[in-house]
């Protein structure tokens, strides 16, 4: 489920480079803007609706304190995706934004970052 949604992001963020898990950042990455994605447990089924979350985390260039907007901007407009439901990912009948994004903040090499979590029901 990871992968799925992963993809939907992929889609809905052109020009992120998406991570999963643990990565470290390099000098070579410096230009790049990544979409950190966690799964986050979630509670147990009831009555066979299943729920996944997830948290995203969206960093800009490095040195990209000007770039802060911006990504608030992305991670907002993440969010009403979710609202509207404008596309579902992975075969899940809703997603929901659990609350707004959360930032701006910056990195100890200047990324600009936001993050919101996800919720997927199935």
């Amino acid at each position: 489920m990871l992968d799925e949604f992963t993809d939907w992001l992929e889609d809905l963020l052109p020009g992120y480079v998406m991570v999963t898990g643990a990565w470290q950042d390099d000098p070579t990455m410096a230009a790049s803007s990544f979409a950190a994605v966690r799964q986050n447990p979630a509670g147990s089924p009831v009555v066979g609706v299943r729920r996944s979350r997830f948290h995203v985390t969206l960093l800009g260039p490095r040195n990209g304190r000007q770039n802060q907007l911006a990504i608030m901007a992305d991670a907002a407009e993440l969010a009403s995706k979710a609202i509207t439901r404008a596309t579902v990912p992975c075969g899940a009948a809703h997603i929901v934004s659990m609350g707004e994004a959360q930032g701006p903040g910056l990195t100890t090499e200047n990324r600009p970052w936001a993050s919101l979590d996800f919720e997927l029901i199935f």
